[in-house]
């Protein structure tokens, strides 16, 4: 049983498999999300960046901050819409990059024989 492809799944799981892997990913990933974003927005605000020292716009300081502020809460906001887009957007990739490589696959195979 099994030839270790994943043309064995059906389409609904290779989705569900998909949506799953991304949840994860952005449920691991999301606080150095957080701290990039957050960089990228002192760093776009000119006038807020001239008037501060290099220290006060480290990545340390700004870890520092969000702990003081928000606890380990605050390197997770806004994740849950990050959740909501994740699962079927990664389900779709994964079912939809699956299937193509199924294609590939099959075709190859064809044109071999």
């Amino acid at each position: 049983s099994g030839s270790g492809s994943g043309s064995e799944l059906s389409r609904s799981a290779r989705f569900v498999l998909g949506g799953f892997s991304g949840v994860t990913m952005w449920a691991l990933y999301y606080p150095l999300d957080f701290l990039k974003s957050r960089m990228q927005a002192l760093n776009v605000c000119s006038e807020f960046a001239a008037r501060q020292s290099p220290q006060d716009l480290s990545l340390l300081r700004i870890i520092r901050s969000t702990w003081h502020h928000n606890g380990l809460r605050g390197f997770y906001v806004g994740l849950t819409p990050a959740l909501l887009r994740a699962f079927p957007t990664h389900g779709a990739v994964f079912l939809f990059a699956s299937l193509t490589a199924d294609a590939w696959g099959a075709g190859l195979a064809f044109a071999g024989e």
